[in-house]
Protein backbone atom coordinates (compact mmCIF):
# COMPACT_ATOMS: atom_id res chain seq x y z
CA UNK A 1 0.00 0.00 0.00
CA UNK A 2 1.46 3.39 -1.01
CA UNK A 3 2.51 5.66 1.83
CA UNK A 4 0.65 9.02 1.74
CA UNK A 5 2.78 11.93 0.50
CA UNK A 6 5.37 9.67 -1.12
CA UNK A 7 5.35 8.88 -4.85
CA UNK A 8 5.27 5.21 -5.64
CA UNK A 9 7.89 4.66 -8.35
CA UNK A 10 6.57 2.35 -10.99
CA UNK A 11 7.79 1.93 -14.58
CA UNK A 12 5.01 4.29 -15.70
CA UNK A 13 5.87 7.05 -13.19
CA UNK A 14 9.55 6.80 -14.14
CA UNK A 15 8.66 7.30 -17.83
CA UNK A 16 6.45 10.28 -17.00
CA UNK A 17 9.16 11.83 -14.81
CA UNK A 18 11.77 11.35 -17.54
CA UNK A 19 9.55 13.00 -20.14
CA UNK A 20 8.87 15.87 -17.74
CA UNK A 21 12.61 16.35 -17.14
CA UNK A 22 13.36 16.35 -20.87
CA UNK A 23 10.62 18.94 -21.51
CA UNK A 24 11.96 21.08 -18.64
CA UNK A 25 15.50 20.98 -20.01
CA UNK A 26 14.32 21.78 -23.53
CA UNK A 27 12.53 24.84 -22.18
CA UNK A 28 15.63 25.88 -20.20
CA UNK A 29 18.67 25.48 -22.51
CA UNK A 30 21.06 27.04 -19.96
CA UNK A 31 20.21 24.40 -17.36
CA UNK A 32 20.42 21.67 -19.98
CA UNK A 33 23.97 22.78 -20.88
CA UNK A 34 24.95 22.95 -17.21
CA UNK A 35 23.68 19.44 -16.42
CA UNK A 36 25.14 18.09 -19.65
CA UNK A 37 28.55 19.44 -18.69
CA UNK A 38 28.28 17.97 -15.18
CA UNK A 39 27.33 14.52 -16.46
CA UNK A 40 30.01 14.58 -19.16
CA UNK A 41 32.60 15.60 -16.58
CA UNK A 42 31.61 12.75 -14.26
CA UNK A 43 31.75 10.25 -17.12
CA UNK A 44 35.15 11.51 -18.26
CA UNK A 45 36.52 11.40 -14.72
CA UNK A 46 35.31 7.84 -14.26
CA UNK A 47 36.82 6.82 -17.61
CA UNK A 48 40.12 8.56 -16.81
CA UNK A 49 40.39 6.85 -13.43
CA UNK A 50 39.76 3.49 -15.07
CA UNK A 51 42.36 4.24 -17.75
CA UNK A 52 44.96 5.32 -15.17
CA UNK A 53 44.38 2.18 -13.12
CA UNK A 54 44.61 -0.04 -16.20
CA UNK A 55 47.84 1.61 -17.39
CA UNK A 56 49.51 1.27 -13.98
CA UNK A 57 48.33 -2.33 -13.54
CA UNK A 58 49.67 -3.29 -16.97
CA UNK A 59 53.17 -2.05 -16.14
CA UNK A 60 53.11 -3.66 -12.68
CA UNK A 61 51.97 -6.95 -14.17
CA UNK A 62 54.70 -6.84 -16.84
CA UNK A 63 57.55 -6.31 -14.34
CA UNK A 64 56.19 -8.96 -11.96
CA UNK A 65 55.82 -11.46 -14.81
CA UNK A 66 59.42 -10.86 -15.90
CA UNK A 67 60.79 -11.42 -12.38
CA UNK A 68 58.70 -14.58 -11.91
CA UNK A 69 59.51 -16.05 -15.31
CA UNK A 70 63.26 -15.45 -15.10
CA UNK A 71 63.57 -15.94 -11.33
CA UNK A 72 65.23 -12.50 -11.21
CA UNK A 73 64.25 -11.20 -7.78
CA UNK A 74 67.85 -10.10 -7.11
CA UNK A 75 68.10 -8.39 -10.50
CA UNK A 76 64.90 -6.36 -10.04
CA UNK A 77 64.34 -6.49 -6.26
CA UNK A 78 61.72 -3.74 -6.10
CA UNK A 79 58.05 -3.68 -6.96
CA UNK A 80 56.46 -0.90 -9.03
CA UNK A 81 53.97 1.79 -8.12
CA UNK A 82 52.80 4.53 -10.51
CA UNK A 83 51.57 7.92 -9.30
CA UNK A 84 49.85 9.89 -12.06
CA UNK A 85 50.07 13.69 -11.77
CA UNK A 86 48.81 16.65 -13.79
CA UNK A 87 52.23 18.25 -14.19
CA UNK A 88 54.28 17.38 -17.26
CA UNK A 89 57.02 15.50 -15.40
CA UNK A 90 58.73 12.11 -15.24
CA UNK A 91 60.66 11.12 -12.12
CA UNK A 92 61.07 8.21 -9.74
CA UNK A 93 62.41 7.25 -6.35
CA UNK A 94 62.86 4.13 -4.23
CA UNK A 95 60.35 3.69 -1.42
CA UNK A 96 62.42 1.35 0.78
CA UNK A 97 59.65 1.09 3.37
CA UNK A 98 57.44 -0.75 0.87
CA UNK A 99 60.25 -2.02 -1.43
CA UNK A 100 58.82 -0.20 -4.43
CA UNK A 101 60.10 2.08 -7.15
CA UNK A 102 57.56 4.90 -7.32
CA UNK A 103 57.24 6.41 -10.80
CA UNK A 104 55.68 9.88 -10.92
CA UNK A 105 54.52 11.05 -14.33
CA UNK A 106 51.78 12.67 -16.36
CA UNK A 107 49.29 10.42 -18.13
CA UNK A 108 49.67 11.14 -21.85
CA UNK A 109 46.62 9.11 -22.95
CA UNK A 110 48.91 7.04 -25.17
CA UNK A 111 49.06 3.65 -23.48
CA UNK A 112 51.99 2.22 -25.45
CA UNK A 113 54.16 5.32 -25.04
CA UNK A 114 53.27 5.64 -21.35
CA UNK A 115 54.12 1.96 -20.90
CA UNK A 116 57.61 2.46 -22.35
CA UNK A 117 58.20 5.50 -20.12
CA UNK A 118 57.11 3.69 -16.95
CA UNK A 119 59.29 0.62 -17.67
CA UNK A 120 62.35 2.74 -18.44
CA UNK A 121 61.91 4.87 -15.34
CA UNK A 122 61.36 1.77 -13.21
CA UNK A 123 64.53 -0.02 -14.36
CA UNK A 124 66.58 3.15 -13.85
CA UNK A 125 66.13 2.59 -10.09
CA UNK A 126 65.29 -1.12 -9.79
CA UNK A 127 67.96 -2.72 -12.00
CA UNK A 128 70.76 -4.36 -9.90
CA UNK A 129 70.67 -1.50 -7.33
CA UNK A 130 73.17 -3.14 -4.95
CA UNK A 131 76.02 -3.12 -7.49
CA UNK A 132 74.76 -0.70 -10.14
CA UNK A 133 77.17 2.10 -9.22
CA UNK A 134 80.14 -0.27 -9.17
CA UNK A 135 79.61 -1.51 -12.73
CA UNK A 136 80.95 0.59 -15.65
CA UNK A 137 78.15 2.86 -16.89
CA UNK A 138 78.19 1.64 -20.52
CA UNK A 139 77.73 -1.96 -19.39
CA UNK A 140 74.82 -0.92 -17.14
CA UNK A 141 73.20 1.00 -20.02
CA UNK A 142 73.56 -1.89 -22.48
CA UNK A 143 72.25 -4.47 -19.99
CA UNK A 144 69.38 -2.22 -18.93
CA UNK A 145 68.29 -1.78 -22.56
CA UNK A 146 68.16 -5.57 -22.93
CA UNK A 147 66.02 -5.86 -19.77
CA UNK A 148 63.68 -3.07 -20.92
CA UNK A 149 63.19 -4.60 -24.35
CA UNK A 150 62.53 -8.03 -22.87
CA UNK A 151 59.81 -6.71 -20.54
CA UNK A 152 58.21 -4.57 -23.25
CA UNK A 153 58.31 -7.34 -25.88
CA UNK A 154 56.46 -9.74 -23.57
CA UNK A 155 53.61 -7.27 -22.92
CA UNK A 156 53.04 -4.85 -25.81
CA UNK A 157 54.29 -5.19 -29.38
CA UNK A 158 53.10 -1.65 -30.22
CA UNK A 159 55.26 -0.33 -27.39
CA UNK A 160 58.19 -2.40 -28.68
CA UNK A 161 57.98 -0.48 -31.96
CA UNK A 162 58.33 2.82 -30.09
CA UNK A 163 61.21 1.40 -28.06
CA UNK A 164 63.12 0.26 -31.15
CA UNK A 165 62.45 3.35 -33.27
CA UNK A 166 62.87 6.03 -30.60
CA UNK A 167 64.56 4.79 -27.42
CA UNK A 168 67.37 2.64 -28.86
CA UNK A 169 68.57 5.25 -31.41
CA UNK A 170 68.45 7.96 -28.73
CA UNK A 171 70.30 5.90 -26.10
CA UNK A 172 72.94 4.40 -28.39
CA UNK A 173 73.29 7.15 -31.00
CA UNK A 174 76.69 7.04 -32.67
CA UNK A 175 78.38 5.29 -29.74
CA UNK A 176 79.86 2.28 -31.54
CA UNK A 177 81.24 0.72 -28.37
CA UNK A 178 77.83 0.82 -26.67
CA UNK A 179 76.18 -0.50 -29.85
CA UNK A 180 78.56 -3.48 -30.01
CA UNK A 181 78.10 -4.17 -26.31
CA UNK A 182 74.31 -4.05 -26.61
CA UNK A 183 74.31 -6.43 -29.58
CA UNK A 184 76.60 -8.88 -27.74
CA UNK A 185 74.35 -8.88 -24.67
CA UNK A 186 71.31 -9.41 -26.91
CA UNK A 187 72.95 -12.58 -28.23
CA UNK A 188 73.81 -13.67 -24.68
CA UNK A 189 70.13 -13.13 -23.82
CA UNK A 190 69.01 -15.14 -26.86
CA UNK A 191 71.05 -18.10 -25.55
CA UNK A 192 69.44 -17.75 -22.13
CA UNK A 193 72.71 -16.82 -20.39
CA UNK A 194 71.80 -13.20 -19.67
CA UNK A 195 70.11 -13.47 -16.27
CA UNK A 196 71.25 -16.85 -14.98
CA UNK A 197 74.94 -16.43 -15.81
CA UNK A 198 75.94 -12.89 -16.86
CA UNK A 199 73.92 -10.82 -14.38
CA UNK A 200 74.16 -13.48 -11.70
CA UNK A 201 77.97 -13.39 -11.88
CA UNK A 202 77.96 -9.60 -11.57
CA UNK A 203 75.71 -9.84 -8.50
CA UNK A 204 77.92 -12.54 -6.98
CA UNK A 205 81.01 -10.36 -7.52
CA UNK A 206 79.18 -7.72 -5.46
CA UNK A 207 81.50 -5.84 -3.14
CA UNK A 208 84.51 -7.24 -4.98
CA UNK A 209 83.78 -4.81 -7.81
CA UNK A 210 84.73 -1.90 -5.55
CA UNK A 211 88.33 -3.13 -5.24
CA UNK A 212 89.11 -2.75 -8.96
CA UNK A 213 89.49 0.39 -11.01
CA UNK A 214 87.20 1.14 -13.95
CA UNK A 215 89.53 -0.19 -16.67
CA UNK A 216 90.05 -3.55 -14.97
CA UNK A 217 86.30 -3.97 -14.28
CA UNK A 218 85.50 -3.18 -17.91
CA UNK A 219 88.12 -5.68 -19.13
CA UNK A 220 86.86 -8.37 -16.74
CA UNK A 221 83.23 -7.96 -17.81
CA UNK A 222 84.20 -7.78 -21.50
CA UNK A 223 86.10 -11.07 -21.07
CA UNK A 224 83.06 -12.67 -19.42
CA UNK A 225 80.85 -11.60 -22.33
CA UNK A 226 83.41 -12.93 -24.81
CA UNK A 227 83.48 -16.26 -22.96
CA UNK A 228 79.69 -16.56 -23.15
CA UNK A 229 79.77 -15.54 -26.80
CA UNK A 230 81.95 -18.57 -27.63
CA UNK A 231 78.81 -20.69 -27.18
CA UNK A 232 76.99 -18.49 -29.69
CA UNK A 233 79.83 -18.66 -32.22
CA UNK A 234 80.55 -22.36 -31.71
CA UNK A 235 80.52 -24.37 -34.94
CA UNK A 236 79.05 -27.91 -34.94
CA UNK A 237 81.61 -30.33 -33.51
CA UNK A 238 83.97 -27.54 -32.45
CA UNK A 239 85.66 -27.96 -29.07
CA UNK A 240 85.35 -24.95 -26.76
CA UNK A 241 86.66 -24.19 -23.29
CA UNK A 242 84.01 -24.61 -20.63
CA UNK A 243 85.87 -22.78 -17.86
CA UNK A 244 86.45 -19.08 -17.32
CA UNK A 245 89.01 -18.09 -14.70
CA UNK A 246 89.82 -14.40 -14.17
CA UNK A 247 90.34 -12.06 -11.24
CA UNK A 248 86.66 -11.24 -10.78
CA UNK A 249 84.75 -14.01 -12.50
CA UNK A 250 85.47 -17.71 -12.08
CA UNK A 251 82.93 -20.15 -13.50
CA UNK A 252 82.50 -23.35 -15.45
CA UNK A 253 79.61 -24.47 -17.62
CA UNK A 254 78.29 -28.03 -17.73
CA UNK A 255 76.60 -28.94 -21.00
CA UNK A 256 73.83 -31.48 -20.71
CA UNK A 257 71.59 -32.92 -23.40
CA UNK A 258 67.83 -32.83 -23.31
CA UNK A 259 66.35 -36.28 -23.78
CA UNK A 260 63.15 -36.35 -25.82
CA UNK A 261 61.12 -39.47 -26.53
CA UNK A 262 59.55 -39.53 -29.99
CA UNK A 263 57.66 -42.33 -31.68
CA UNK A 264 59.76 -42.92 -34.76
CA UNK A 265 60.22 -46.41 -36.19
CA UNK A 266 60.66 -48.62 -33.14
CA UNK A 267 59.95 -45.76 -30.76
CA UNK A 268 63.60 -45.22 -29.76
CA UNK A 269 64.31 -41.97 -27.81
CA UNK A 270 65.82 -39.27 -29.98
CA UNK A 271 68.27 -36.74 -28.59
CA UNK A 272 67.14 -33.22 -29.48
CA UNK A 273 70.45 -31.37 -29.15
CA UNK A 274 69.29 -28.25 -30.93
CA UNK A 275 66.53 -27.57 -28.41
CA UNK A 276 69.07 -25.90 -26.12
CA UNK A 277 66.86 -23.97 -23.73
CA UNK A 278 69.35 -22.79 -21.07
CA UNK A 279 68.64 -23.47 -17.42
CA UNK A 280 70.45 -22.67 -14.19
CA UNK A 281 71.00 -24.95 -11.24
CA UNK A 282 69.04 -27.89 -12.71
CA UNK A 283 70.13 -31.26 -14.04
CA UNK A 284 68.46 -32.99 -16.99
CA UNK A 285 68.58 -36.64 -18.00
CA UNK A 286 71.58 -37.36 -20.18
CA UNK A 287 71.84 -41.11 -19.53
CA UNK A 288 69.06 -43.62 -19.10
CA UNK A 289 68.57 -45.15 -15.69
CA UNK A 290 68.93 -44.01 -12.10
CA UNK A 291 72.73 -44.25 -12.15
CA UNK A 292 73.07 -41.81 -15.02
CA UNK A 293 70.58 -39.37 -13.52
CA UNK A 294 72.23 -39.33 -10.10
CA UNK A 295 75.64 -38.79 -11.69
CA UNK A 296 74.36 -35.74 -13.55
CA UNK A 297 72.69 -34.33 -10.46
CA UNK A 298 75.92 -34.69 -8.45
CA UNK A 299 78.01 -32.95 -11.09
CA UNK A 300 75.38 -30.35 -11.91
CA UNK A 301 74.39 -29.19 -8.44
CA UNK A 302 74.98 -25.44 -8.08
CA UNK A 303 76.24 -25.06 -11.66
CA UNK A 304 74.85 -23.33 -14.70
CA UNK A 305 73.50 -25.97 -17.06
CA UNK A 306 72.33 -25.73 -20.63
CA UNK A 307 70.95 -28.42 -22.92
CA UNK A 308 73.53 -28.68 -25.66
CA UNK A 309 75.49 -31.92 -25.91
CA UNK A 310 73.51 -34.67 -27.65
CA UNK A 311 75.77 -37.62 -26.80
CA UNK A 312 74.03 -40.37 -24.77
CA UNK A 313 76.87 -40.57 -22.20
CA UNK A 314 78.82 -38.26 -19.93
CA UNK A 315 81.51 -36.44 -21.89
CA UNK A 316 84.85 -37.02 -20.07
CA UNK A 317 85.95 -33.50 -21.00
CA UNK A 318 83.19 -32.11 -18.75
Amino acid sequence: MPIPGIVEWTPWTIVVAAIGLIVHLLMNPAKAEKWGAILAGLAEKANTRAALHAAASEAQSATSAYVKKTDSKDILPYGLKVNWVKENTVESYVDKRHDNVVVIMQYKKNRSRDFVTVIREYTSKAFIPMVRHDVPSQIVTAAELVIQEKIIRAERMDALEIFKEEVLPFQIGSNRELDALHKALKRVEEMGFFENIFLNEILVAGEGLKTFDEDIKTKEIDDLIEFLMTFYKRAPGEYITLEHNRKLFKLSVILVAKTASMRAGGGRPLRQARQHVPLAGLALDLCDGDKGRSQIRRQGRGSHITRWDSRPRMDPRL
